[in-house]
Formats: structure tokens, sequence, C-alpha cells
């Protein structure tokens, strides 16, 4: 296990192989975000985390911001039936993998222009490309690139990819979490998470 993730692969059939997105990404979000689990034995595509608001569904754990940002819910959280993907409620969207797998091509362009313009001059790696990180009870410089910071993005939002950046700029690594303000912590955490996770792994396709 490295940094929580799975060493297992799950047996995977691939629904939209011709995805911009590459197989590598969509598999290691799959693995981060949906293998099964008790409270989701299922996993996968029909995987379910119920743990805040109207829940993270399907293989790549989509919340009701990214259904929002892709037309599929109102700023009340409704679903919106004749939505461009054609599916009619949240459980339907878990059990169509091919839509889950057209709606993770579609938001993550949007995760990455989000990042762009967050802040006077977007988010951008820091200028030595590597932030030192405690990854497994080590230090070790964790590679940031902008594929990265993407799958930071898809967990925590461009915003606070912003001020993880900004705060270790300020401050240096982290490596005593009891300095950080209580409110960051878990966001920090799981941005760090993402950022080491994927440091070696290319989202878009050509």
């Amino acid at each position: 296990v490295r940094g929580g993730l799975a060493a297992k692969h799950t047996e995977w059939v691939d629904p939209h192989p011709n995805s911009g997105i590459t197989q590598q990404a969509r598999q290691r979000f799959h693995e981060i975000e949906s293998m099964p689990t008790k409270a989701s034995p299922e996993g996968g595509y029909a995987a379910i985390n119920m743990a805040e608001g109207n829940g993270a569904h399907g293989r790549y754990q989509l919340t009701d911001k990214a259904f929002m940002e892709l037309g599929m819910v109102d700023g009340d959280g409704n679903w919106i039936e004749d939505n461009r993907y054609g599916v009619k409620s949240r459980a339907e969207f878990r059990e169509n993998p091919l839509v889950q797998e057209q709606a993770l091509e579609d938001i993550l362009p949007i995760y990455a222009n989000n990042l762009r313009n967050e802040g006077p001059d977007g988010v951008k790696p820091p200028e030595s490309g590597q932030i030192m990180m405690v990854v497994d009870g080590e230090k070790k410089a964790v590679r940031v690139t902008s594929d990265s910071m993407i799958a930071a993005a898809h967990r925590r939002g461009a915003h606070n990819v912003r001020h993880y950046i900004e705060y270790v700029a300020e401050n240096g690594p982290i490596t005593d979490w009891g300095l950080v303000p209580g409110k960051f912590v878990q966001i920090f955490q799981e941005i760090e998470e993402r950022l080491w996770n994927f440091e070696d792994i290319v989202i878009f396709g050509e």
C-alpha cells in the first residue's frame, strides 16, 4: 500500500475505450475513490458514499458540485431529468457506466480550467516542481504536476488546491499537522494524498 492506495486492481471492462482520459488515470481514480467497502460492497460504478449531502456517486465519486457543473442538478440539488446525459436520477447515473465515463471526461477539463483561473495567476506547481511531504511516515519529495493538481481539485476543488500551494510556499512542507489551521487539516491531507498518488499519472490522452 502506498499512501493509502489499494494495491490490488479490480477487473474492469472499459465501457468508453475512446475516452480522452487515460485508462491509467481512470484506474487510479477508481483505486482511490470506489474500491468495495462495507458501506458500498459493490464498489466501482455502483459505489455510493453518503457521508455528505446527496452523496458521492459511481466509479469516480461525483458529487452535486460536479453534477451542477455538468448540468445534471440545479442550485438546490434537484436532479434535472432532461440533462444531456439522459439519466433521470443519481441511481440511474450509478447504473450507467458509459455516462459515468463521459461525465468524468467532461468534468476534468473544467477542473483544469478552474485551476488556470483560480487566483490572479492561476494555480501553478511550485517552481521546483516538488513539495516535501510525509508519505507513510517518511519524508519524501513529491513531484507536483498540472495533472496531479487536477486530481486534487477533483477531490477538494481548485480554490483549496490554491490554498494548499500558498500555505506550503509560505510555511514550508507540513511535518506537524498540529500547526495547520483546524479547518484545513483534512482538506490539505486529502490534497496531499492526491498529489502523491498522481505524481506519475497522465490524465489526458492524445
